[in-house]
């Protein structure tokens, strides 16, 4: 079924791929739009069926699906990233948070969902009001968060989940940034009450991205899957683990591989 639906393959099968073009600087690559498509599919399946549940994963009583993208160096990851937000905002997500694996790649991503940056990957006259939040900006007013916007995209190197203060005079200096109530922050209940930012993205209907997944595969990451409890989490990687003696076998939907991005003249071998 899978396969007889790639072969039958066109954009007018993806849903509101209009909007999408309509949001996005730069048009997709085919093989871009197939694994939008294929996650189309892979969210349309019902609950009970053989392959959604391979891909699903149960913690205490939530359920947490995961989509898993092999894509080629250079092969787009960041604007599939983006294309792969835009549709899920249309299917009624607002939350997205993109954990980084590395100094580097963060600051990449925070360019990448910076609208009036020239590597951003969404259109520049775009209606669409955003939220940007980075693990820098988090922690006090100068992330700009409007309650009003049309989404909040979050971007944190995974290490910032664990920063703690050193200072000899803070009282709860072995507590984490993201578990501590800020009052110079954003963050608040329905009473009006601060509350840590990880508390308030467990009240979302989050959506986790993790770029370079394949580094996710470890104890304090997957610590931060478990915590936030997200809707489902999205992988993009270059190099995924799959066999299931690796540090976590990745629920890989689509693969586009090396050998293809080289046959057609985009990469060297």
């Amino acid at each position: 079924n899978y396969k007889s639906r790639l072969d039958s393959f066109s954009t007018d099968k993806i849903a509101n791929f209009d909007f999408l073009n309509k949001n996005l600087k730069y048009s997709l690559r085919y093989y871009q739009e197939k694994a939008l498509y294929i996650l189309q599919y892979f969210m349309g399946l019902p609950p009970d069926d053989y392959f959604k549940q391979k891909i699903t994963e149960k913690l205490d009583d939530h359920e947490i699906t995961f989509y898993s993208f092999e894509m080629a160096t250079w092969a787009g990851k960041s604007l599939l990233m983006g294309a792969n937000i835009l549709y899920l905002f249309k299917k009624g997500y607002r939350d997205f948070l993109i954990i980084t694996p590395s100094t580097p790649i963060y600051e990449k991503t925070i360019r990448n969902f910076t609208i009036d940056d020239k590597r951003s990957v969404f259109n520049i006259d775009t209606p669409l009001k955003f939220n940007l939040v980075t693990g820098d900006s988090y922690k006090d007013k100068t992330c700009a968060y409007d309650d009003n916007a049309d989404m909040s995209i979050f971007v944190f190197n995974i290490h910032k989940f664990f920063e703690r203060s050193s200072g000899k005079q803070d009282e709860s200096k072995g507590v984490s940034y993201t578990h501590r109530p800020l009052e110079e922050s954003y963050w608040k209940d329905e009473q009006n009450n601060t509350i840590p930012f990880v508390d308030f993205l467990r009240k979302k209907e989050l959506v986790i991205i993790t770029d370079e997944a394949h580094h996710y595969q470890n104890t304090k990451s997957a610590e931060v899957v478990k915590e936030l409890l997200p809707d489902m989490v999205l992988e993009y990687t270059a190099t995924a683990l799959e066999l299931e003696s690796e540090k976590k076998q990745q629920k890989v939907i689509y693969k586009y591989a090396i050998k293809e991005l080289i046959k057609e003249n985009m990469q060297k071998r």
